[in-house]
């Protein structure tokens, strides 16, 4: 069922949720940044078989919730404000998070801000604890794209003002069969590369400012974790994820042979090792 959450600073948050077994915890699915929940398409039919309830959001500025225009409505304390009160509305106790990239920050900050409402576990999918990228080199994607960007979003040229209702159902499953220039094309389509790059920026921010906090949030949650990287992966390099998986007393580590969109790429074996490891905290 769609639903929607108004959030504290008046952002319309879109979501969807099913409920199943009650005794199971319900899944919450944080999709990447300039992604939406299609990334979980594959995930989603999995958790229906093993009748899992779901919830997964559309991130403000992606999918069919709201897209503000202001940098300040980006702040990783919003992402992680709209998963709480969602949480709350629903009446939502007994869950578990699955977040990949971007999601997996945000469930890491919500761990970090929240400490009265933790996960029952967490599969953090080609994720880091903190701010990976050198400056012009966001998502280690080409500098001189990345620079052209910044200026296009700089002077007003890009806004998140531009984009049609068709993009708001757009497949990612569709980047892994095209090229570099497609794939740009298509993730301006689909979302906003000021909501990109002002999330970005607000990410260095919180990791600059309070990577201590993030640390130790990390150390003290207990409950199960599973990481999971990809050996292709150029966006969230292997070496980042084992770091941040090292933080965590109760993890453990999944390597695939894949690149940043592994749910996509490698679903079956990506499925295996996650609902093999959520039938554990049952």
């Amino acid at each position: 069922m769609k639903k929607t959450f108004l959030s504290s600073d008046k952002v319309k948050i879109s979501y969807n949720i099913c409920k199943r077994d009650p005794k199971k915890p319900i899944l919450v699915f944080l999709h990447g940044l300039g992604g939406n929940s299609t990334e979980w398409k594959y995930t989603l039919e999995e958790a229906k078989k093993r009748k899992f309830s779901t919830l997964f959001l559309d991130l403000r500025g992606h999918g069919f919730s709201d897209i503000p225009e202001e940098a300040s409505k980006y702040t990783l304390e919003c992402y992680a404000k709209d998963l709480r009160g969602t949480l709350e509305k629903e009446k939502i106790k007994n869950y578990a998070i699955v977040g990949h990239s971007f999601g997996g920050v945000i469930a890491i900050i919500y761990c970090t801000l929240y400490k009265d409402l933790q996960p029952k576990g967490m599969v953090l999918v080609e994720t880091t604890h903190k701010y990976p990228y050198k400056k012009n080199r966001e998502l280690n994607a080409n500098p001189v794209v990345c620079w052209g960007l910044r200026k296009l979003v700089h002077y007003g040229i890009i806004t998140n003002k531009v984009f049609s209702e068709k993009r708001r159902t757009f497949d990612e499953s569709k980047l892994l069969t095209e090229n570099f220039i497609f794939q740009i094309y298509d993730e301006m389509y689909h979302t906003a590369f000021k909501v990109i790059f002002d999330s970005l920026d607000a990410t260095k921010k919180f990791s600059d400012e309070r990577k201590k906090e993030v640390e130790i949030a990390l150390r003290g949650y207990k409950n199960p974790s599973l990481v999971i990287g990809g050996k292709r992966d150029t966006t969230i390099t292997l070496q980042q994820v084992k770091a941040m998986g090292k933080l965590l007393p109760n993890s453990k580590l999944k390597i695939f042979d894949a690149g940043h969109l592994l749910p996509l790429e490698d679903p079956k074996n990506f499925n295996s090792a996650t609902f093999n490891f959520l039938m554990t905290i049952i």
